[in-house]
């Protein structure tokens, strides 16, 4: 899948981060794929939507178009792990995957159907700008996210689909892999096998020491 790099604001070193629970995650590495959502099945009811009091036809096509039309997979930019990322979209059993914004980059396969990689911008009163400039605006209430996002452009046939699913190179993707700091010590264990079943045992598994689990609660939790 050929990618919009015009973006110059990120460099391909740029840490970023894929928060999911456990089934997702395993999911990703069965299906060797991401999932890309239409912005109107996200959290937030405003995706893709001006908060403008008034709307010019313009906007109003442009978030038609975006939100029926416009798949996107979200990541967040961090030189660490986010603990707010963690209770927000990972709690408890919660994976998330580490990499780049270069190997996102080329773990996306070439296609006939770009995709771009952009910087979410936070603050919804727009004027003017292309469509897809909406796919990569947000409320200015998450702006503590630091948002990457990778925007697909559907076709109007593909209009009713919540979603799709991107196949990737995992081996490319993943360059490491961390548990919550809130799920049990075992988790670490049971994802460094899945791992290994899917011929990504080289990848590195770990979970930050400082969790909330105690010494004697994490040994009660190992695995035999």
């Amino acid at each position: 899948m050929s990618t919009d790099a015009s973006d110059s604001t990120l460099p391909n070193e740029t840490v970023i981060w894929h928060y999911r629970d456990l089934a997702s995650f395993l999911s990703i590495l069965q299906t060797e794929s991401l999932w890309f959502s239409r912005l109107d099945q996200l959290r937030d009811p405003f995706e893709g939507r001006s908060e403008h009091p008034y709307k010019s036809q313009f906007m109003q096509l442009a978030e038609q178009a975006t939100r029926r039309q416009g798949f996107v997979n979200c990541w967040t930019i961090d030189d660490e792990e986010s603990e707010l990322m963690w209770f927000a979209y990972a709690p408890n059993f919660g994976v998330a995957i580490k990499s780049t914004v270069g190997d996102l980059r080329l773990a996306l396969p070439e296609e006939s159907r770009p995709a771009k990689i952009k910087r979410v911008q936070y603050g919804t009163d727009w004027a003017s700008g292309p469509p897809e400039s909406y796919a990569f605006q947000k409320r200015r209430h998450f702006k503590r996210e630091q948002e990457l996002r990778v925007l697909v452009e559907g076709k109007v046939a593909e209009k009713d689909l919540a979603g799709m699913a991107v196949p990737v190179v995992l081996s490319t993707l993943l360059n490491e892999v961390w548990i919550s700091p809130l799920a049990p010590a075992w988790l670490v264990q049971v994802v460094a096998y899945e791992m290994k079943g899917h011929r990504h045992g080289n990848v590195r598994v770990r979970r930050r020491e400082d969790s909330l689990l105690s010494d004697r609660m994490v040994s009660e939790y190992e695995l035999p």
